[in-house]
Order: C-alpha cells, then sequence, then structure tokens
C-alpha cells in the first residue's frame, strides 16, 4: 500500500506538508450533552476519597462502566450517558502486524475482508504492550536513521486495525452530523469506513476528527473502521522526545453525534484587571496586586445547514456552582446569560473535506460579555466555597471552580444541545521579572511528568490519573509540565479540579538533530519545509486547550533547538491568548520565543548569575527552571539547596524536578533455574536498538508509583508552611514582662503559600528523648485525632521502617492571621521550665527500665532531646483529609530547655541501681577473665571468657579484622569486620564518559577489589589489671581489658569477571546540563574541600610519586582493638586515604572516595533492625532534610531501596546506634554498634541489606538478586558516606561540600552483644564516660 492513496508520488507519511487528510480544524473538547445536569456531573471525577492507594470508583461510575462494557461486547459501541458521544474503543478490536506498508494487503479495508488469521488487540494500548513488535528505550537517538524526511521503507512496522459497530435506531437522528474522533495514535495514521477513505493524520497527542456523516451505514447495517497506523512518518521527527517509542492506537477512539445546528467551537476568557500600585525604582520585589476588573467572555462557534436555521437560534450561558447548582448573589440566583447567533459567519463552519458550501454548512457565531465582579459579586475571601458569594479566583492553592454550560436554545424546538467546561477566573502574567497568577507571585513547586502506565504504556485510565494527582498534592507539589506533549484532555480537568497548575507542550522535540547544541541550523525549526508543521502543532494545542483553567503556560516543545518557526508559534499563542505567558527553553533558555527564563539543569550556584543579570536590569522575565533534580535511581541530593536558593531572589519562580516515575514495562525473565519472573524492563531489555538503558529510571515514585525516599524529600523542602524559633533560646528575645514572657517557647511560623492564608493549618508539636517521643500532663493539650500514641513496632514483623514508639503530639494553639508570603509569630502553651522538667522525669523513668540492663556506668550520661512541629490540615479538602500532614520539622532543642537535670537524674538512677547490686565495680570483677591467646604461626588472636555466655573473639592474623565475635554459642559475625571503601555505584556514581565518572575512577583505583597487601602486624599492646602480653604465642588471663593493634596496607586484587566492577559509565550522555542555559558558569574549584572532612582527617598537601604513573591505589589501615569483660569491643580506626585515588583528574573535577567506613555480616537470624538516627526512610550526607532523628526499626529485608536498576542504597545518616536483633521466631543476642567518635566529628552512616555490596553491584535487575541470599544479613557503618548528588546524572556533580577527599581518617565505634534497643540505647548514653574510663590511649 505505497501512498495509500492513488497518483501519489510522495507517500504522505515522507511528506512533511501534509499534516492531515480531511482532518478537521482542532477546537476545545465538545460532548454535546442532552441536558444541564449531565454536562456537569460529566466533570465530577471517577474515583471518591484521597486514598491515592486505593482506586476504588463510585458505584455509579461502576455500573456505568458496567452498562459500556456490555454494550461494546454486544454492538461494539457505547454510549456515553446523556451525550452524543459514542464509545467505539474500551474492547477488543482487529489486529495484525506488518513489517512495512508496502506489505499490507490494499483490500484489507473493504468490510468483506477476511480476518480469522487475525489477533485481537484492547483499544487503546500501544501494540507493543500486547506483544506486538518491539519497544525501543531512547533517549535522544532516533529510532531510524536521521534521514529526514524519510523513514525505513522496508522496517517501518504497520499495524493494521478493524472494527465492526452496528448504531441503533435513534443513535443518529435525520440532519445529526457524525464525527469520527480517534484522541491520540502513533505515529500517523489513515482510517476508512465502510471501504471509504476518511482522512489521514500526524501528531500522535493531539485529538485527529473526521466527518463521517455521508459514510456511515444505516441503522442495524453494520460499519466496518479500517485503520493502518505506521509506526515511523516524518512526524517520528518532531517527536524525538526522552521516552519509550511505542506504536498504536493508545486514546480513545469514539463518535461524537451532533445535532443539525450545532456549536462548533467555544473560546472562553476571563480578563482580570490589577492594580499594583505605583511602579517606582528598578526592583522587582513588589506587594501582590489587588483585583480591580474581571470580566467573563464567551465567543461560541456554531455551523448549521442554513443561515435561516442559525437565525433561529441563541446561546444561553448557564454559569454553575461546584455542586451545579446556579450560583448564588446577593441579589439572588444567577439568571442565565444569552446571545443571538449572528448566522453568516464562514469562519464559524469547518469546510474541511468538503467540496461545497452545501455538504459544509453555514457557519455563524455568538458571543457574550459580561463584568464578573457585577454579576458575582466582590471577591470572596479564598477559603469559601464556589457559589457562596462574590467571585472566587482559580489557583492551584486554591481551585475555586465555577461550571459554564452553554444551551443552544431553538426559538421552536427549544434545546438541541449542551456544551459545557470547567471556569476558572484567573489571568497568569509576566511583571517585573515576576511570575504572577491572579496577581500574586507564584512558586512553581513542580514535576515533570510522562503519561506513563507499567503495563499500558502510554494508555491510562482516569483511576491512574487520579492516582497521580493525589499523590502529588499531597506531597507539595502545585504544578505539573505534560512533558512533553500535550496530555489526554481528562488530565487537565482532573487538575482543574484538584488543583495544580499545567504547563501544557507542544507535541515537539527534534533533540537528536543536534544533541550537543553545536549546529543550531540543523534543527527543523530553521527549515521553511517543516514550519507548517511546527505551528500547527502549536494551534492545534491552544485550539484542544484554550479553555482549560489548569493551563498556566504554554510551551513550544522541548529540546528542538531555535529557529523562526518558534516565533511563529509564540506570535500565534500570545496573539490569540493574552493570559499565559509563553515558555520554551531551546536554543539558550533567553529567546525572544519565550516570556520565562527557564533552563534546565542550572547548578543551585548558577542561578546566581541569572539573577544577577535581573539586578542589573538586562532581564526583565522571571527564571524557572523546566528541569532540574534528575531523579535518577538513588538521586535527588542537594534539594534543599535549590530551594533555599529559589526563595533567596523574587525573580526566581521555582521549577520543575525530572521527573514524576520511572517509565518501565513490566516483563517476563527465566531464571538460571528456569522459574519465571515479573520484573520492570528498561532500555535493551527487549532487545531494542538503540536504547539508552536505564535512563528511562528518573521517577520520584516507582511505575507502580511506590514512593521513592527522594519523594519524602521534595515534600520536606517544597513544604509551604516553615518553622523556626524566634530566636536561639526559642522565646521572643525578650528579658522583662515577668516570669511567663521569660520562659515562653515561641515559633516562628513562615506562610509560603503564594494565595492562600494558612487558616486550614493546625500546628502540632512534640518533645522526643533519645528520638521516642514524651508524652505528659505538663506538656498541654494533647492534639486532635492523631495523637495517641501507638504500641511499640515490633521490628521482626514490620512491613516499613517505622517509629519504634509514635504519637505525642500537643496542640500548638493558633497562628495569627497569617497572609500569603507572610511571617508569624506562635507562642506555643508550654515554658522551657516545662520542657525541661518533662526531660527530668522521662530520664529519670526511663534509666530506671534500663537499670537492669547495663553493666557498667561511668561518672555521667549524655542525653538527646529534639523538639519537632507539623503542620497538618484542619478540615478536609479535595486532595487530602483532616489531619493531613503538610509539613514536618525537627528543631534544635532551645538553649533555655536544660537537659542538666535530666542527665543528672538518670545518673543518678543508674548509680542507686549500681550500689544496690554491690557496685558496677564489684559486678565487672565478677565477670569470668579473658583468655587472650596469638597463634604464633598465623599472628591470629583468640580472646575468649569461660562460661555459657562468655565472649569468643578471633582477629585474624592476616587480615587484622575481627572474624569471629560470639557470645556464648551465638555467633554475632558472619564475615570480618573489614574496611570498605567502595560502593555499588549508583547511577549518579557512572555519569561522565572517558573515565571522568565516579564509579570509573573507583574501578580504576581498584577500590572495588582491595586486599591486604604485604605484612598484616597485629599485636597485643596490653592487658589491663593482669598480665602484660608475653609476645607471640603467649596466653595471658586478665580481668580487665585486653587492647589488640593490628595494621595492613590495602591495594587492589584481580577483578573477577561478572563482578560489575566495569562500571558502566556514559549513564545519558548527550545531555549537556549546564549548557542548556544562558550564563555564566561557576564551576567550583578543584581545591574546593568540606569542613566535616577537615574535622576528623588530615587532608593530603600533594600526590605521592606513585600517582603519576600508576591508577591503582593503596590504603593503609591501623586498627585498634579494645576488648571489655562485658563484651564490648571499643575500635578505634586509623586510615589513610591519601593514595587511595592516585589518577590525576582534568581541571573541575575533585576527587573523592565513596564512602570511608567497615563492613561486616551478620547471621541471618538477626533479621529485624532498630537504629537512632535519620529515618525512617534512606537518607544520605546531601538528601536528609526528610529525615528526622529518632529510634525507628525495620525487618532486614525493608531497609533496602530495591531501585529499578541495583546500587546503593537503604542508607541512614547521623546513626547514633543501630542494633541487629533476632527476627521472628529466632533467638539469642544481638549485635549493636555503638558511634565513638568524639564530636563534632559526624555520627555514622549505616546499611543494613540481605545482599551483599558485590551481589547488588554486579545485578542490572532486581530478581536477579532477589535470589542470591547466602544466609546473612550484610551491614555497612561508614564514617563518612559522599552525597549521591543529583543536579543531573550524566557528568560527576555531587557538590564540594559533600565529597570525601583522599585524607587520613581517625574515628571510633564500639561493638557490643545486646538483647534489646532499650539497653542498647542506655549503653550509648554511657558509652562517653565509660569509654573513657576504659579505652585510656585510645582516647574514646
Amino acid at each position: 500500500m505505497r501512498g495509500a492513496r492513488p497518483n501519489t508520488a510522495v507517500p504522505d507519511w515522507e511528506n512533511p506538508a501534509v499534516l492531515g487528510i480531511n482532518k478537521r480544524v482542532s477546537h476545545t473538547a465538545l460532548r454535546s450533552f442532552r441536558d444541564l445536569e449531565s454536562a456537569v456531573v460529566f466533570f465530577r471525577p471517577h474515583v471518591p476519597g484521597t486514598n491515592p492507594t486505593a482506586h476504588i470508583v463510585t458505584e455509579e461510575v461502576t455500573q456505568q462502566y458496567a452498562a459500556t462494557s456490555q454494550l461494546l461486547t454486544v454492538r461494539n459501541v457505547a454510549e456515553s450517558p446523556a451525550s452524543g458521544i459514542r464509545k467505539l474503543s474500551g474492547c477488543d478490536w482487529k489486529f495484525k502486524l506488518f513489517r512495512n506498508p508496502g506489505e499490507v494487503p490494499p483490500e484489507f479495508l473493504e468490510p468483506d475482508y477476511p480476518t480469522s488469521d487475525w489477533t485481537q488487540i484492547p483499544v487503546p494500548l500501544n501494540w507493543e504492550c500486547a506483544g506486538h513488535g518491539t519497544p525501543i528505550y531512547t533517549n535522544f537517538v532516533y529510532p531510524i536513521p536521521l534521514d529526514p524526511p524519510f523513514v525505513p521503507a522496508l522496517d517501518n512496522p504497520t499495524g493494521c486495525y478493524r472494527h465492526c459497530f452496528k448504531l441503533q435506531e435513534g443513535d443518529v437522528r435525520p440532519g445529526d452530523r457524525v464525527f469520527l474522533q480517534f484522541e491520540g495514535v502513533d505515529s500517523a495514521f489513515y482510517v476508512w469506513l465502510n471501504g471509504s477513505l476518511v482522512g489521514f493524520s500526524k501528531d500522535s497527542r493531539l485529538t485527529a476528527e473526521f466527518d463521517v456523516t455521508c459514510l456511515l451505514a444505516t441503522e442495524e447495517q453494520q460499519n466496518t473502521l479500517a485503520v493502518q497506523v505506521l509506526r515511523y512518518s516524518d512526524a517520528t521527527y518532531l517527536e524525538d522526545q526522552d521516552m519509550w517509542r511505542l506504536s498504536g492506537i493508545h486514546r480513545d477512539v469514539q463518535l461524537l453525534v451532533k445535532p443539525a445546528v450545532h456549536i462548533t467551537d467555544f473560546t472562553v476568557s476571563t480578563p482580570l484587571t490589577f492594580e499594583y500600585g505605583e511602579d517606582v525604582g528598578g526592583g522587582c520585589d513588589r506587594a501582590p496586586g489587588s483585583l480591580r476588573g474581571a470580566k467573563l467572555e464567551m465567543d461560541v462557534l456554531l455551523e448549521g445547514p442554513s443561515a435561516g436555521a442559525l437565525a433561529e437560534c441563541s446561546i444561553v450561558a448557564h454559569i454553575l456552582d461546584e455542586h451545579g447548582r446556579p450560583v448564588t448573589t446577593s441579589s439572588g440566583p444567577l439568571p442565565p446569560l444569552s446571545a443571538r447567533v449572528e448566522a453568516g459567519r464562514w469562519y464559524g463552519a469547518d469546510t474541511t473535506g468538503h467540496a461545497s458550501r452545501v455538504s459544509a454548512g453555514v457557519g455563524g457565531v455568538a458571543r457574550l460579555s459580561a463584568d464578573a465582579l457585577a454579576l458575582l459579586g466582590a471577591p470572596s475571601p479564598a477559603d469559601s466555597a464556589a457559589g457562596s458569594g462574590g467571585l472566587r479566583l482559580w489557583s492551584a492553592e486554591d481551585p475555586a471552580l465555577y461550571y459554564l454550560v452553554l444551551e443552544l436554545r431553538h426559538a421552536t424546538h427549544g434545546s438541541l444541545e449542551f456544551e459545557s467546561c470547567q471556569l476558572g477566573f484567573r489571568h497568569t502574567e509576566v511583571r517585573h521579572a515576576r511570575l504572577l497568577h491572579n496577581g500574586h507571585p507564584v512558586m512553581l513547586r513542580g514535576v515533570n511528568r510522562h503519561e506513563w502506565d507499567e503495563r499500558r504504556g502510554k494508555a491510562l485510565t482516569e483511576e491512574h490519573m487520579i492516582r497521580d494527582i493525589l499523590l502529588m498534592k499531597q506531597n507539595n507539589f502545585n504544578a505539573v509540565r505534560c512533558s512533553h506533549y500535550p496530555n489526554v484532555v481528562r488530565w487537565y480537568e482532573l487538575c482543574a479540579h484538584y488543583g495544580l497548575y499545567v504547563v501544557d507542550e507542544a507535541n515537539l522535540e527534534t533533540h537528536g538533530f543536534d544533541p550537543a547544541f553545536v549546529d543550531n541550523q540543523s534543527n527543523p525549526a530553521n527549515n521553511p519545509a517543516w514550519a507548517p508543521a511546527f505551528l500547527d502543532r502549536a494551534m492545534g494545542m491552544y485550539g484542544r486547550d484554550k479553555n482549560q483553567p489548569a493551563v498556566l503556560m504554554w510551551s513550544l516543545g522541548n529540546e528542538a533547538g531555535y529557529g523562526p518557526a518558534h516565533l511563529a508559534m509564540a506570535g500565534y499563542l500570545r496573539a490569540r491568548d493574552r493570559s499565559r505567558p509563553i515558555h520554551y527553553e531551546g536554543g539558550g533558555s533567553r529567546t525572544p520565543a519565550t516570556d520565562i527564563i527557564p533552563p534546565m539543569y542550572a547548578r543551585p550556584s548558577q542561578l546566581q548569575a541569572l539573577t544577577a543579570l535581573v539586578d542589573r536590569g538586562e532581564e526583565r522575565r522571571p527564571i524557572m527552571l523546566c528541569e532540574y533534580a534528575h531523579s535518577m535511581g538513588n538521586s535527588t541530593g542537594n534539594l534543599d539547596q535549590y530551594w533555599a536558593a529559589f526563595d533567596s531572589h523574587p525573580s526566581l519562580a521555582g521549577g520543575f524536578i525530572w521527573d514524576w516515575a520511572d517509565q518501565c514495562l513490566r516483563a517476563t525473565a527465566t531464571r538460571t533455574d528456569g522459574s519465571k519472573v515479573d520484573y520492570w524492563a528498561y532500555g535493551g531489555d527487549f532487545g531494542d536498538v538503540p536504547n539508552d538503558g536505564q535512563f528511562c529510571c528518573n521517577g520520584l515514585v516507582f511505575p507502580d508509583r511506590s514512593p521513592h525516599p527522594a519523594l519524602y524529600e521534595a515534600k520536606a523542602v517544597m513544604a509551604p508552611i516553615a518553622f523556626a524559633w524566634k530566636d536561639e533560646n526559642g522565646g521572643d528575645g525578650g528579658c522583662g514582662g515577668g516570669s511567663d514572657a521569660a520562659t515562653a517557647l515561641t515559633l516562628r511560623v513562615r506562610n509560603k503559600y503564594d494565595i492562600c492564608t494558612a487558616s486550614n493549618i493546625a500546628v502540632q508539636w512534640r518533645l522526643l528523648l533519645n528520638g521516642k517521643p514524651l508524652t505528659h500532663p505538663g506538656l498541654g493539650t494533647v492534639a486532635g485525632p492523631v495523637h495517641a500514641v501507638h504500641a511499640p513496632v515490633d521490628p521482626a514483623i514490620a512491613t516499613t521502617p517505622s517509629p519504634l514508639l509514635d504519637g505525642g503530639w500537643y496542640d500548638g494553639g493558633s497562628t495569627a492571621p497569617m497572609p500569603p508570603r507572610s511571617v508569624s509569630v506562635l507562642q506555643l502553651q508550654t515554658s522551657t521550665e516545662a520542657l525541661t522538667e518533662v526531660l527530668r522525669e522521662a530520664a529519670t523513668a526511663s534509666a530506671a527500665a534500663a537499670a537492669g540492663t547495663l553493666s557498667r556506668v561511668g561518672s555521667g550520661i549524655r542525653l538527646e532531646a529534639h523538639f519537632e512541629v507539623r503542620a497538618v490540615l484542619r478540615s478536609s479538602v479535595r486532595w487530602a483529609e483532616a489531619g493531613h500532614v503538610v509539613a514536618h520539622q525537627q528543631l534544635p532543642l532551645p538553649k533555655r530547655v536544660d537537659l542538666g537535670p535530666a542527665q543528672r537524674a538518670a545518673a543518678a538512677v543508674l548509680t542507686n541501681a549500681a550500689a544496690a547490686t554491690a557496685s558496677f565495680a564489684a559486678a565487672a570483677a565478677s565477670l569470668p577473665h579473658l583468655q587472650c591467646n596469638q597463634d604464633p604461626s598465623s599472628g591470629t588472636v583468640t580472646i575468649h571468657q569461660a562460661g555459657s555466655n562468655g565472649l569468643h573473639i578471633r582477629i585474624c592474623g592476616s587480615s587484622g579484622c575481627i572474624e569471629s565475635y560470639s557470645v556464648g554459642d551465638s555467633e554475632l559475625l558472619a564475615a570480618p569486620l573489614e574496611p570498605c571503601f567502595f560502593r555499588a555505584c549508583t547511577d549518579n556514581d557512572r555519569g561522565g564518559t572517558c573515565g571522568s565518572s565516579y564509579a570509573a575512577r573507583w574501578v580504576a583505583a581498584g577500590l572495588d577489589r582491595l586486599w591486604p597487601y604485604g605484612p598484616v602486624k597485629v599485636e597485643v599492646l596490653e592487658a589491663s589489671k593482669g598480665v602484660a602480653s608475653g609476645g607471640v604465642g603467649s596466653s595471658t588471663a586478665v580481668s580487665g581489658s585486653v587492647r589488640i593493634r593490628a595494621s595492613c596496607t590495602l591495594r587492589p586484587g584481580q577483578q573477577k569477571a561478572g563482578s560489575g566492577a566495569e562500571a558502566q559509565e556514559g549513564v545519558g550522555i548527550g545531555e549537556m546540563g549546564g549548557t542548556h542555559w544562558f550564563a555564566v558558569l561557576d564551576s567550583p574549584s578543584p581545591a574546593t574541600t568540606f569542613a566535616i572532612a577537615r574535622q576528623s582527617a588530615v587532608v593530603a598537601e600533594e600526590p605521592r610519586a606513585a600517582a603519576a604513573v600508576d591508577t591503582e591505589g593503596e590504603i593503609r589501615i591501623e586498627a585498634t582493638y579494645d576488648v571489655q569483660p562485658t563484651g564490648q569491643v571499643h575500635i578505634a580506626w586509623r586510615m589513610d586515604t591519601c593514595d587511595a585515588l592516585p589518577a590525576p583528574l582534568t581541571a573541575g573535577l575533585i576527587p573523592s572516595l565513596p564512602r570511608v567506613g567497615v563492613r561486616g555480616a551478620a547471621p541471618t537470624r538477626l533479621g529485624s533492625v532498630s537504629w537512632l538516627g535519620g529515618g525512617p526512610h534512606e537518607c544520605y550526607w546531601d538528601r536528609k532534610a526528610s529525615a528526622h532523628i529518632g529510634q525507628y526499626g525495620a525487618a532486614v529485608r525493608e531497609m533496602r531501596v530495591p531501585y529499578v536498576f541495583p546500587q546503593e542504597s537503604g542508607g541512614r545518616a547521623d546513626v547514633r546506634w543501630i542494633a541487629l536483633l533476632p527476627g521472628s521466631g529466632s533467638q539469642g543476642p544481638g549485635l549493636a554498634v555503638l558511634s565513638a567518635t568524639p564530636p563534632p566529628a559526624p555520627y555514622l552512616q549505616v546499611s543494613v541489606s540481605e545482599h551483599s555490596m558485590e551481589a547488588i553491584h554486579a545485578a542490572r535487575h532486581e530478581y536477579e538478586i532477589s535470589t542470591a541470599r547466602d544466609g546473612r544479613t550484610f551491614f555497612h557503618l561508614d564514617h563518612l558516606h559522599m552525597g549521591v548528588g543529583g543536579d543531573d546524572s550524566w557528568s560527576p556533580t555531587v557538590h564540594p561540600e559533600f565529597l570525601i577527599p583522599p585524607a587520613v581518617y581517625e574515628w571510633q565505634m564500639v561493638l557490643a552483644p545486646c538483647t534489646t534497643s532499650l539497653d542498647v540505647e542506655w549503653n550509648y548514653c554511657v558509652l562517653r564516660n565509660v569509654g573513657m574510663e576504659a579505652a585510656g590511649a585510645v582516647g574514646l
């Protein structure tokens, strides 16, 4: 079927001038409702409630689905309730895939063509998701040779569909017009009805509509619809988005039946006028505008068989409230507006596909305009309901919607049809380098979102869309960018309902023409042959979506270079719509085509260069990152720095994280044992070439919408409410005014909402001691329904990491009225004295409970307290229930709250308990003596105690590591405790080329395969309160501690095949990061280091001589073990990593180790974890704003995050102690590790997993390691762990302050047996004092 049309020299699919055949002009969504109520009910979401994981539709919709399904089964067509829509999709169609269009039988379109050998396929669905053809994931490299406008002649998969249906009597009345609509087909298609060509279309993301009135069979006769879809066409060159390249009919197909006289399109605008005060000076930090005028304007286009028929009609406009009732004003219900139809307006009728005016019909227009303030009254407060009186404006924060129903009324026959839309009074503009919505500056807390379902590809359900919106709203997003094409119409309607700003983007990207941005002229935007296609996509997007209240701005596409075609697109949109600015990043983000400066992947520091342009008066446009924080795998580091930058300058309007969800497809793999397993597939898993691997996995949520830990970070840093103490003492800073004024705790509350007050926000707070919340009558009024203290979580059966003890929330009272973007103070109903006393009582009680578990107590203890405050919703809203947490912060304890009384009281309790048990000294003396022995041949040191619960420790003479640590018959180690300086590389670690990535540098240096090189020295230094060591081969019995020192040098061993150590590099190559924008680069100096590293390290002043000739490094280790009769082992590490990374680096790159720490393994019976530190979710050095210090617990299996591409994960930052405890059904002691490095050094970074680092690093999919358990629980204990980065994923972008330069690091830790988290907690509390007494020269 060479051209699908006779006498066509150039195939339509290789001709950029052919945008469509018989395809009608794009218009607003039309449904031709039969009554007023149906025209409103349609917009109500089908899924009630606010739980994003509950996909239960309403009973009414369930019944509707069942009826539709039954009709589709019987007739293959189903009527949408009380409308002109006749669904043809939602059922199976006949389908066959051909290699190319030339192999398609020309007669397949005929009604009597046999299809017995054809298969069936659900419509809508991408055909690759049904097992036909190959899904291809590629970022910007075209899946076909770059040879525009030509596409492969032989390898152009062509899918042919056939669908037969019957219309019943009354479905189409005499004189009715019938239109066939395809809402989305990829990439180009022909359609025939009953053997006659209907038309042809390109643009896979906009509705293609055709007039089929004259082609339909009579009632009760079968209609045969035939569709030929080409995977590749010249349109493929304009749709080079970073996404899976899928084909077929992926959105609904339907008939639209309209009366002879009908509405063909309508445009609704709400011009708003604001008074901003006197514009003086050059600054841009001005107050919001005041509404001074509002209009409602409607242009309605109509079509009819004659001018006379049109002249008999009028348009009646009904304005209804959010409940579908007439708006009530102070003078009563608002009467409808009306206007007569002016016949004879040619532009009202769409003549596409018609040979004459007789068949096309006559056009008409009706125009209505009203003063909205006079109509609806003065503006109402933002927290009142639509329709309650007074004009309400729509915003993401307050999505106040009306419904506009346009009734087409005939003078004689009454109502002919009803068309409707959501009506939101809104206006967006750029003014003085600020982005303003309804007169208010707005901060876009945005995310990029592809239409994607893990099983259905681009075919989405309403339930799927609502789930995304609820998750976005509940995690503090207020905006979404349709990357990079117009979404299905229902998406915009749902966004308007729930409250999300939308950047509507034309279906346009040509990234593969000039991926390095070095030859802009090569982009089709500069070629006249492609200009009509560019403009058509902008016009089509505007035509369809112009009435959507949620659309904040128009986008000209993505990464399509820059040329005259973009100016034509911008000119059209500006002329048609003055209420929305234009966005376009291509060409450098500062071209005349854009009203916003929208760089992508600019670093936080680079934003300063752009704001400097504003400050100097060189720019008058606001700055918005259209893409930032590339969230690929374990990523999204330093997000808090971006938000500190956004808050620093009024011209910065936020940005859109890349991106929302991991784009993976469900696939099935066969394991080595022959079993089948479902998994998430990425590029290359289907044999697709070219492909960009896992670069499609950039989401804040997994493909099934379960959250990545980064989602919690985004919620925290974007929270619309922020808290701080009014002063560092927690008070109001005053000294007088009585004792109450002097001791009151006063919070500074910042309302970061742009438009709304904080009237629906309640403040709650709680006090934590050693990471556990406290409850006490002296703390005030217990908070509402979420205050209950829950029972402790059993870590052995926990399904997700959770607090060991939750609750303890107290009512924080109410703030003073808070206008948008304002600060208020809130005096809590408690005092510093009350907190001090509560802490003292809690410490006393907790110490008494723990006294029996401690074997030694020093002269004092250390306690740690934290203060948490959160903002919750007072009442339910559309997207969340009352009590939903909007913001949650952990604040430092005010300085006036004294921990001294609590510490002294707890110490007294422990001391008295010790005295009651004949003192700790006597108890320690009664412990069995330690027996120390060193093997003369191997150098291995063995320390053991007699008795059934005796200690047994073995320090290996060939490694210097503890390889056995047991209490009684219970072994606590299943692998040696050994130094570790590598991690299973993250996606960001692999970013870079030619050896510049972190991963490549680490592997080249051999950090993944370090082994002792040369002699290992293990010596017994001293045995306190006993006889000094008699040397190698001697045996010494001591009543005190034993000190052993081990030292060795680590060098790379042989690289193992299949270990994953080759460190795949070049992830995402072709993205350009900082070169996407016009501003001065501000690269960090290679000499930059960070403060924490200097506190615990001696940085190498100059590289060793070997660095110039050898890429492999070496690390010198010294470990001092102090073994106590109580079973505790105090370990002091000295790790000289100055020569770990000897290879010289190019300018701009900074050397960094992935980690400095140790690793080990415990028996699998220790299947539960408790810790005091950051949590409950995964957190890292540069991504922990959302991780609060607390006591948490989880099953070991829940600690690691199963990213689609296996990598380092599951870390917890700022860990004071961690305990591996027996899991459900297991017995025996557990293993505890205590952080013991003196301040101000950092606490530990820890991770626990069922799988080894090597197994994770070598795997490419989760299922490859899910069966690789070897009966151990693996753990890492890091003194320092490099940040995860995330500015982008294709270059080394971890910020300098989160790197680990090669240096000498000294740090300390304690191993101890344990039984419960309580005894670990209090052993940690007494550690500092006891450790110093016991360790002596080690300096614990």
